[in-house]
């Protein structure tokens, strides 16, 4: 399994940022070797987290490409 995480302090969420999101996580499901995703927000709340899984080296590969 391979991973590819996302991790950032919250900010505005504005209209760039709903549509930048929107579109990785369309890109990650739409690929087939796409295993799930899980996301966390630590203690404090000042740091996220969003972690897409693949089943290979080869479609996370694929995700960066797009």
């Amino acid at each position: 399994m391979y991973s590819a995480a996302f991790i950032f302090e919250p900010g505005d969420y504005d209209d760039e940022f709903h549509r930048l999101n929107e579109q990785i996580d369309a890109a990650a499901r739409a690929n087939d070797g796409f295993i799930g995703t899980e996301s966390w927000v630590s203690p404090d709340g000042k740091v996220r987290n969003a972690t897409y899984y693949w089943d290979s080296l080869e479609t996370l590969q694929e995700f960066s490409r797009e």
